[in-house]
């Protein structure tokens, strides 16, 4: 609680006129603790401070009563969306530092709802942060399309603080500036290597095709049984890129990686994932692992989440 009020003192632009100023903290921890719950609207947010008064007043004041509606309403009408976003980004920074391990995934995504052909909408496009290991977002970018994602980008990572910290970059164009930008404040970078990147890509492909390149990587593997299927993971890590970058001169690229899983069921063989990642940082092949295996979990209750809101909105 302390920490969060800390981090809201330095919320400007509430307006002097504005009736719920004394409830600043307590009104936007209310927020927080009835969006945590499900809540997504004003009123929901008002039904929450009711139901739980009695609880709350035993860490807040709340003078006057609970918050309705209309105060959760005129608060985030005076609030600078831009600046609000900044400091929950930092709010997630000590959640970041507590449960991440360092890590930050970002990714672009095109949500649409189930009655966007009715109505004739198009998807919306969004650029967001995540913490994997806290399933949390904490940074959102709208993007005008598909090929937007490259412009969102960089004003996304700009709100982010990356010292020290790894950031796992998916599904996203231009990314040599992408990883120059994040090397410049001070982070790390772990991104796929797509078959838009074409040169990159077979060069990359090809190093893991060598048999005398594979006897110099760093391998893992892994095989997970239960409810009767069986799951491979391999992981390959090679930090000798002096050629890579003889050919490509990337962005502070240390490390190449590789990863593969396999799932069979009784006795069938299932689907089959091969990944290739460049690195700004000589990582071992389990933690290749955990950068690049819990993110896209998340990634999937967030897609699921989001379109349902999305459907209730519609």
């Amino acid at each position: 609680m302390e920490e969060f009020s800390d981090i809201l003192q330095i919320i400007e632009g509430i307006k002097k006129n504005n009736p719920t100023k004394r409830y600043l903290i307590e009104m936007m921890v209310i927020s927080l603790l009835a969006t945590l719950t499900g809540r997504s609207s004003y009123e929901s947010f008002e039904q929450f401070a009711l139901a739980n008064f009695e609880s709350l007043r035993g860490y807040m004041r709340l003078q006057g009563g609970p918050p309705n509606q209309y105060d959760f309403s005129a608060l985030f009408d005076a609030l600078d969306p831009k600046q609000f976003e900044s400091v929950m980004a930092s709010f997630a920074m000590h959640l970041l530092e507590a449960f991440s391990e360092g890590q930050i995934a970002v990714d672009g995504e095109a949500l649409e709802s189930g009655f966007a052909e009715i109505l004739q909408r198009s998807p919306l496009n969004l650029v967001q942060a995540f913490l994997p290991g806290v399933g949390l977002a904490f940074g959102q970018v709208k993007a005008d399309g598909k090929s937007s994602e490259a412009t969102a980008l960089p004003s996304l990572l700009d709100i982010l603080s990356l010292e020290g910290r790894t950031a796992i970059v998916y599904a996203l164009h231009n990314l040599r500036d992408v990883s120059a930008q994040i090397v410049e404040k001070g982070g790390a970078y772990v991104i796929p290597v797509k078959s838009d990147q074409r040169s990159l890509y077979e060069d990359v492909q090809l190093w893991f095709d060598n048999p005398e390149a594979l006897k110099e990587m760093l391998s893992f593997q892994s095989n997970d049984r239960g409810h009767g299927s069986n799951e491979t993971f391999k992981a390959m890590v090679s930090h000798d890129v002096r050629w890579l970058q003889g050919r490509h001169d990337w962005p502070s690229l240390k490390a190449v990686g590789m990863t593969e899983s396999a799932r069979e069921r009784k006795g069938r063989t299932g689907q089959r994932s091969v990944d290739h990642f460049i690195m700004s940082r000589e990582i071992t092949p389990e933690r290749l692992k955990d950068l690049t295996l819990r993110p896209q979990g998340t990634k999937n209750r967030f897609r699921w989440v989001l379109d349902v809101v999305l459907d209730e909105d519609r």
